[in-house]
């Protein structure tokens, strides 16, 4: 038996909610994810990048695509969770799954520090449509995972002209320049490639 997802089922039910998504992310919705937000491996030991996990009390499972479809069969097996294989005619299969299998008026939740605004619009849209109630404040994540590691902060350091092709201060005068040409007071930078630029 998966103790990890019997607890986090257990933590579900007290919260109110009929699913729990977890999606393979972390707050700044980078492609390489750091091991202290690798929940999905945790949970069930899947380790491809491209993953979301829904769970019920009496369903798991992992939506990913044809990369992982071998890999992800000898990696869930044993671990209770379902492989649920994304085509490209079903990007976004598992809003199907939640409207076909969730109740009307049920609450869905995740840990929305983790999730892409993008997503989350899309889901609360869709799912709004089927009178399904998304509580995206819900991070359920310590319940099963007691020994999770530290954020690993190393020094941060500038890299050298000839590998960047400009100075810091030539690349925040040509955004300061577009944003008066845009108009605007402000550009809010999240991506951490973006901001290493």
């Amino acid at each position: 038996m998966n103790q990890k997802l019997q607890k986090i089922r257990e933590s579900i039910q007290k919260s109110g909610v009929e699913a729990y998504i977890i999606f393979n992310t972390d707050p700044h919705g980078s492609e390489y994810v750091p091991e202290d937000y690798l929940v999905i491996k945790e949970l069930c030991g899947f380790t491809g990048d491209n993953a979301i996990v829904i769970i019920t009390q009496n369903f798991a499972g992992l939506w990913t695509d044809s990369r992982y479809f071998i890999s992800g069969e000898i990696e869930l097996k044993n671990s209770e969770f379902e492989l649920m294989k994304k085509t490209s005619e079903s990007e976004s299969s598992f809003v199907s799954w939640l409207k076909n299998n969730i109740k009307k008026g049920s609450v869905i939740a995740f840990d929305g520090k983790c999730t892409m605004s993008s997503i989350f619009l899309d889901l609360k849209r869709k799912l709004s449509q089927a009178e399904i109630i998304v509580n995206d404040k819900l991070d359920l994540t310590y319940t099963f995972w007691t020994n999770r590691p530290q954020p690993k902060i190393t020094p941060m350091f500038i890299l050298d002209k000839k590998f960047v092709g400009e100075e810091s201060k030539e690349k925040i005068e040509k955004i300061s320049t577009k944003i008066i040409e845009e108009n605007a007071d402000a550009l809010l930078i999240g991506d951490l490639f973006e901001i290493a630029w």
